[in-house]
C-alpha cells in the first residue's frame, strides 16, 4: 500500500530510517521524539516503524496513560506482555525481579536496578530472533518507574540490534536526566503549511484560507482538522474576530491536562481566552473575583509546566488554546468569567473591556478577592484575531 509522504519532515524521517537501519545492522540506539501536541510526532513514528517492519523488524509499543502516570511499571508491563514467552529463559534473579515488578507474582518491590537489567536481556533476546524497534508513545505520561528502566536500557543497546524510540511533549527530568539524543519537531514553515491545507481543503477563499494558517501556526493537526470543523458552521465563520470551532480531537489535543490544574490556573486560562487584548492585571483581577480569593502571578506556573503558556508571560503557547479553552468552559463558566472581567473593567482607571461584551452576570463567586497588582505586563497577543508569532518565537 503507498503510503502519503509526511510534508516538511524530510530531514526527521532520514534521521529515524537511518536509527532503524542502524539497529538492523547491529548496532542499536535510542532517540527522544519531541514535540508540541499536534505537531506529528505519532505520524512520523508511525511512518517509521511501518518501514522498518516492512524490512523484517519486530515493532512492539507501549503508551502512556495519564490515568497510570502514578502506577508504578505500567508502561514496563506493556513492553513485558508482548514478550512474556521470554521470561522463563531469564537467570533467576532477573526473572524474579522482573515478575514481581509488573505484577505477575507477589512479592516486595525489587530493586529497579535489577529490574532494568530484567528488562535490557528480555529484549535484547528477542532482539537476538529479528531486529526489534520498540515506541514508547506519550512518555510525558509514562510511570516514572517504567521511563527509569527504558532510559536504563536505552543506554545499553549500542551492540544489539535493537532501537528505542521515546515520543513526548515534554522533556522533563526523566526523560532529560537519560542523556539521549533528541529529535526535535518543529512547527511547518508557512509554505509547507500552505501546500498542507491546499491538499486537505482546496478552494479556500483567500481570507478564510489566513485565517486559517494563523490559528494553525504550523501545526498539522490543527491544519488538517480546522476546515473539518469550519465545514460544519460555514466558511465565513472564520472572518469573525471570535474563536474557530474546533473538531473534538482538536479540543482535546490543546485542552490535555487542564482538568489536572489548579482551579485558580484554570480560571486565569480562560480569562486570557476570553479578554483578548487585555492586560494581566485584568485577568489576575477577575480571577480573583471569581474565585474569591487572592490569585497572584503564581497561578500561571502549573499552566507553564503543562505546555500551555509561555514561560515569560500570559502568552499561549499555541493560537487555538484559546479557542480550545472557550469551547471546553460550560456555559456557566464563559457568564461567570464575562462578568468577572466586566467587573474589573468597571473597576479599572482605564474601563478597558476585553474584545467580547460580557453577558449580563450571573449568580457566581464574584466577591472581591485580596488580589495586589503585579507590574502591568500585555496580556496574551495570541489571543487576539490579529496574526500572532510561531509557538516559541519571542516578539519584537
Amino acid at each position: 500500500m503507498q503510503r502519503r509522504a509526511l510534508l516538511g519532515r524530510e530531514t526527521e524521517r532520514r534521521a529515524l530510517a537511518a536509527l532503524a537501519e542502524q539497529a538492523a545492522s547491529g548496532s542499536g540506539g535510542a532517540v527522544v521524539v519531541l514535540g508540541a501536541p499536534g505537531i506529528g510526532k505519532s505520524a512520523l513514528v508511525a511512518e517509521a516503524a511501518a518501514r522498518a517492519a516492512d524490512r523484517g523488524a519486530r515493532v512492539i509499543t507501549a503508551v502512556g496513560v495519564e490515568s497510570e502516570e502514578d502506577v508504578p511499571c505500567a508502561g514496563l508491563h506493556q513492553v513485558v506482555h508482548q514478550l512474556r514467552d521470554g521470561i522463563d529463559d531469564l537467570p533467576g534473579p532477573q526473572r524474579a525481579a522482573l515478575r514481581a515488578a509488573v505484577g505477575l507474582v507477589d512479592g516486595s518491590v525489587p530493586d529497579l536496578y535489577l529490574v532494568g537489567l530484567a528488562a535490557l536481556t528480555l529484549l535484547s533476546d528477542a532482539a537476538v530472533k529479528a531486529p526489534l524497534l520498540v515506541v514508547v508513545e506519550d512518555a510525558h505520561w509514562m510511570d516514572r518507574a517504567s521511563l527509569d528502566v527504558f532510559g536504563f536500557v536505552a543506554r545499553r543497546i549500542e551492540s544489539d540490534p535493537l532501537a528505542l524510540v521515546a515520543v513526548t511533549r515534554s522533556l522533563d527530568d526523566r526523560l532529560g536526566g537519560a542523556g539521549l539524543p533528541v529529535l526535535h519537531l518543529d512547527p511547518l514553515t508557512d509554505e509547507v503549511s500552505g501546500e498542507l491545507l491546499d491538499a486537505v481543503a482546496p478552494g479556500l477563499g483567500p481570507q478564510v484560507r489566513r485565517r486559517l494558517l494563523v490559528e494553525a501556526a504550523g501545526n498539522p493537526l490543527a491544519l488538517t482538522e480546522l476546515p473539518v470543523a469550519l465545514r460544519s458552521v460555514g466558511g465565513a465563520y472564520a472572518l469573525t474576530p471570535g474563536p474557530l470551532p474546533l473538531t473534538e480531537r482538536l479540543e482535546r489535543t490543546f485542552t490535555a491536562r487542564v482538568s489536572r490544574l489548579p482551579v485558580d490556573t484554570r480560571a486565569v486560562l480562560l480569562l486570557a481566552a476570553l479578554n483578548g487584548d487585555g492586560t494581566m492585571d485584568e485577568c489576575l483581577a477577575a480571577a480573583a473575583r471569581m474565585l474569591g480569593t487572592a490569585v497572584d502571578m503564581a497561578a500561571l506556573g502549573p499552566a507553564v509546566g503543562a505546555g500551555l503558556l509561555e514561560p515569560w508571560g500570559m502568552v499561549f503557547r499555541h493560537p487555538l488554546v484559546r479557542s480550545a479553552m472557550h469551547h471546553a468552559a460550560t456555559a456557566a463558566e464563559r457568564q461567570a468569567a464575562h462578568a468577572a472581567l466586566a467587573s474589573s473593567s468597571r473597576g479599572s482607571p482605564t474601563g478597558r473591556r476585553g474584545t467580547a461584551p460580557p453577558p449580563p452576570p450571573a449568580p457566581t463567586r464574584t466577591r472581591r478577592g485580596t488580589w495586589t497588582p503585579p507590574p502591568a505586563e500585555p496580556c496574551d497577543a495570541a489571543v487576539s484575531p490579529r496574526p500572532r508569532p510561531r509557538c516559541g518565537e519571542r516578539r519584537s
